[in-house]
C-alpha cells in the first residue's frame, strides 16, 4: 500500500478520456495515474487501495457499465467523489447517474479548463484521486 497523503488517479482509456485528462494540468497535484480498462478493474483498485479520492469514468466502460461501477464503488467508499463524463447526456442518463451516486455528470468533449476546475473542486480537501 502507498504512503498516506500521496495522490492517485485512475484513468480508463474509454472515449479517449485518458488523452483528454492527461493532456492538461488537471492532475498536477497527483503523484500517480493508474490506467484501468474496465469497471471491474476500477472497483478492484478501489478495494485494494486507500489512496483513492476521486473517480472519473464514462458510462460505457468495458464489462460492467459506468452506472453499475458507480453503484458498487458507493458500497465500498460511500463518500468517494465520482464524476461521469458522457458523449451525450439524456434525461434518463442524468437521473440514473444521480440515482447511483455520481457527484457530477458532464458532457464531452469537455474543455480541459472545465475538467481542471471539477478536479480542483473535489480534490481541494482530498489527499487522493481516481479517474476511470
Amino acid at each position: 500500500m502507498k504512503e498516506p497523503g500521496l495522490l492517485t488517479v485512475i484513468v480508463s482509456p474509454t472515449n479517449d478520456i485518458s488523452g483528454m485528462i492527461y493532456s492538461g494540468d488537471s492532475y498536477s497535484e497527483c503523484d500517480q495515474v493508474i490506467y484501468v480498462s474496465s469497471g471491474e478493474e476500477a472497483i478492484q483498485v478501489c478495494m485494494e487501495r486507500s489512496d483513492i479520492g476521486l473517480v472519473i469514468l464514462p458510462p460505457d466502460l468495458r464489462g460492467i457499465n459506468g452506472f453499475e461501477t458507480v453503484s458498487k464503488l458507493r458500497e465500498i467508499q460511500p463518500s468517494l467523489p465520482i464524476i461521469m463524463l458522457a458523449n451525450r447526456i439524456t434525461l434518463s442518463a442524468l437521473r440514473l447517474a444521480t440515482q447511483v451516486g455520481c457527484n457530477e455528470i458532464m458532457e464531452i468533449p469537455l474543455h480541459i479548463d472545465e475538467l481542471s476546475a471539477l478536479c480542483r473542486k473535489y480534490l481541494k480537501n482530498k489527499e487522493n484521486a481516481v479517474i476511470t
